[in-house]
């Protein structure tokens, strides 16, 4: 049995270090954490054009899943969602049809809670597929 499962690697809000992964609770249909993943995406993607803020645009790539294709792809960059939702939708379908199984979304720069400024924060997400062997 075949179960996928959308998992998130961030860097911390406060250092910039690499923080644990998060994990959804695995499905047996990827387009559920295809749009799990999107979810996120667009809430990073929200944080564009917030007033008295200092991001202008975010970087989006994202990673073929196919063995002999491991390339990253060139970086978009998004300066607003709205005009991206085209690439935005086709993302999610690529992720769900399993074509794509990694996106990394990129600040230039995030401001903390503490107003300190932290350079080229980025969250990955991923579909991991887990195979079950039953009895």
């Amino acid at each position: 049995m075949k179960l996928y499962q959308a998992v998130t690697y961030t860097t911390d809000h406060c250092d910039a270090d690499l923080i644990a992964p998060s994990f959804w609770e695995p499905s047996n249909d990827r387009s559920k954490c295809a749009s799990e993943i999107m979810a996120e995406v667009k809430s990073d993607l929200g944080h564009l054009g917030i007033k008295g803020s200092s991001l202008y645009h975010i970087t989006v790539e994202y990673r073929n899943s196919t063995d002999d294709n491991i390339d990253w792809s060139k970086p978009r960059v998004i300066k607003s969602p709205s005009k991206s939702q085209k690439f935005i939708d086709k993302l999610e379908l690529d992720l769900a049809e399993g074509k794509v199984s990694t996106v990394l979304v990129t600040y230039p720069e995030h401001t903390n809670c503490c107003g300190a400024v932290i350079e080229k924060y980025s969250n990955c997400y991923h579909i991991q597929e887990l195979n079950i062997k039953r009895k």
